[in-house]
């Protein structure tokens, strides 16, 4: 439930909801970042508010999580960073970027804007664990390792994913008896491995899913290896 908003936008199963702070919550870009991740998961991403955010009257003036100094971005972000108007800020200050109607623009960020935050109910377990012990960890709390299913699915858990440690976290995606299956059961429709399908005889110790979060492309990779995970409710 988001509560102490007065704007609320529910979309799938993973994040429950997006809020903006009312009047009283403009921030500098760094305060509501902290006011974010102190209330909710973080600092609404760029795609979101270019891709999802449809309603015409909240879509001024608003803060993205991107500050152009930390040079920190997925690859999708990357691409929608294509649309940024170059603009020059008076002074040294870091450049932060805004969203304002449709366009992204550099801006001081030390201007009190309007912010979104987002809440997902996405586990994140910074904790390296190797495969099996990430499945473990997760069904030990009726959960279970994320999947993929879509496109969205796959954009709400980089949305979510801005505070691991590792550059790949697992997914629940695992080779069994010559297939590639989710391990909750979900039907393996969509595609975002990065060689464009499914690897068909992977070696035999890469027979487990994980995520880069900088390439969003599905890897098989060594199932001993410690990475960082996610789980879902089930």
């Amino acid at each position: 439930m988001c509560e102490f908003t007065f704007y609320t936008q529910y979309f799938h199963n993973n994040l429950e909801c997006v809020v903006i702070g009312r009047a009283l919550h403009l921030q500098v870009f760094l305060r509501a970042k902290e006011y974010c991740r102190l209330h909710y998961t973080d600092v609404s991403s760029i795609y979101f508010l270019t891709q999802e955010l449809t309603d015409t009257d909240v879509k001024r003036n608003i803060w993205t999580g991107y500050n152009m100094e930390s040079n920190q971005s997925s690859a999708t972000e990357t691409g929608l960073l294509s649309l940024l108007s170059q603009q020059e800020v008076q002074g040294n200050s870091p450049t932060c970027v805004l969203f304002d109607e449709g366009q992204l623009l550099l801006k001081d960020c030390e201007i009190k804007n309007k912010f979104y935050c987002f809440w997902s109910n996405l586990d994140l377990v910074t904790e390296n664990k190797t495969w099996e012990e990430a499945l473990e960890h997760c069904r030990s709390q009726d959960k279970e390792l994320i999947s993929l299913p879509s496109e969205s699915a796959l954009h709400e858990v980089l949305l979510a994913s801005g505070q691991l440690h590792t550059s790949f976290l697992w997914t629940g995606a695992r080779y069994l008896a010559g297939s590639w299956l989710w391990m909750d059961g979900t039907s393996p429709t969509y595609n975002c491995w990065s060689q464009g399908q499914e690897p068909s005889c992977p070696a035999l110790s890469n027979h487990c899913g994980a995520l880069s979060l900088e390439e969003e492309v599905l890897e098989s990779w060594d199932c001993d290896d410690k990475l960082n995970f996610v789980c879902r409710n089930v």
